[in-house]
């Protein structure tokens, strides 16, 4: 009874909405995701903000090409400089060019599950949420040929998903994923470029203003995670230098960093995955390395502004 008020309720609140993209070479997978975006039903778009800027593999041109193709080019809007100046410069450029009341933050590099979009629209049918959080889940799902990284990336995801579940039974702000989050355009006007974790930044930002940030779990997108042990450390640590900035600056502690919340989880996962404990003993051996190498990053101003991880493409 309650899903279906609430699905009568999203038609009768209308929404401004836009998508905003950072699509630094990311040819094929923009592409791909905009026909997605294009072609689903659920949600409609007022408009698509794909930023490109710095690309140098034609990315650019194949997101005009697949507006054209769908008959979409009023639709679609372009932000194109020469420079790259990292994922915070990209989203502050769409964040400005936004004119919707709500925009959904995607990256390039994700395929979309039916009913995301309408699923992380819902929360702002409450006036006082002000960001909502996707569940990203990994591209490739449980089989009998996982590898190394596919389990250990499949364990953390599904950790983060169980406290963000936890957050918002105990009425507190959940992990945001940057990968897949929604924002109310009004309350931020400005990305510093100097952010690591833009989604968390977003975060603390929207609750000082006195607005709430959930977790909308049906939200579904996918994306590929790291496939080596270089990038697997490369990401986490760089995730790890975003979370202390943000302590640093703001005083913020994201949930996912807080002792307290992860060692519950971490021994319910112990228990249900007994038999694969070496995967859970080599994702946590591999977490406190990307910590310690974060706390070096920090103590000698090597902050990774512009990232990139290439096993983490499909």
């Amino acid at each position: 009874m309650f899903k279906t008020n609430l699905n009568t309720a999203i038609h009768c609140k209308k929404f401004n909405v836009a998508v905003g993209i950072p699509a630094y070479n990311e040819k094929g997978r923009t592409g791909r995701l905009l026909y997605q975006l294009l072609q689903q039903r659920d949600v409609e778009l007022n408009e698509i903000i794909v930023n490109t800027s710095g690309s140098t593999d034609g990315t650019r041109d194949e997101v005009i090409s697949t507006a054209k193709r769908c008959g979409a080019l009023s639709l679609v809007k372009i932000i194109d400089t020469n420079k790259r100046e990292g994922k915070a410069a990209a989203l502050d450029a769409i964040l400005k060019a936004c004119n919707s009341d709500i925009v959904i933050f995607l990256d390039a590099d994700t395929k979309l599950h039916n009913g995301c979009l309408k699923e992380i629209l819902k929360p702002f049918i409450d006036d006082s949420v002000g960001l909502v959080s996707g569940n990203v889940m990994p591209l490739y799902t449980h089989s009998d040929n996982e590898d190394f990284f596919h389990i250990v990336s499949r364990f953390e995801r599904q950790l983060h998903h169980q406290i963000c579940i936890d957050c918002m039974l105990k009425k507190e702000a959940p992990k945001v994923n940057g990968t897949f989050f929604a924002l109310r355009k009004h309350l931020v006007n400005h990305l510093p470029y100097n952010v690591v974790s833009d989604d968390e930044y977003f975060s603390w930002y929207v609750q000082r203003k006195g607005y709430r940030v959930v977790y909308a779990p049906d939200a579904v997108v996918f994306t590929k995670d790291p496939e080596n042990c270089n990038d697997y450390i490369s990401k986490r640590k760089r995730i790890f230098v975003g979370h202390f900035l943000i302590k640093k600056t703001t005083g913020y502690l994201v949930p996912t960093i807080k002792f307290k919340k992860v060692f519950p989880h971490l021994l319910k996962f112990w228990i249900k995955e007994k038999q694969r404990i070496f995967y859970l003993f080599s994702m946590l051996f591999l977490q406190c390395i990307s910590y310690i190498l974060a706390i070096i990053d920090i103590m000698t101003n090597n902050i990774p502004y512009c990232y990139r991880v290439e096993s983490a493409k499909f």
